[in-house]
């Protein structure tokens, strides 16, 4: 895999200017698309689960907290609901 180091016109099919191509290797180029996600403050398992449970953070009113989110809510009710109705059936009756 070669990357693109210097400015100008892309090399050219059949003219490649080696002077501007550098080979990397598969872990040069994981490495740097690591650093490169790990710049990113948007992105990761964290904020995904941040949107999936929390509503859209207002951009007008950046100091505001987010509120769950009603399917959130919906969710997590009837999640306990049917934990509780376990443990009742289970150890109570």
């Amino acid at each position: 895999m070669f990357v693109l180091l210097g400015k100008g016109d892309p090399p050219k099919a059949q003219g490649v200017r080696r002077s501007i191509m550098k080979q990397i290797t598969p872990e040069e180029m994981q490495d740097l698309v690591m650093k490169t996600l790990r710049k990113r403050r948007d992105t990761g398992l964290r904020n995904a689960i941040a949107n999936a449970l929390l509503e859209s953070a207002n951009p007008f009113q950046p100091g505001e907290k987010q509120r769950v989110s009603r399917n959130a809510s919906v969710l997590l009710l009837l999640a306990g609901s049917m934990i509780a109705a376990f443990v009742y059936f289970s150890f109570l009756v």
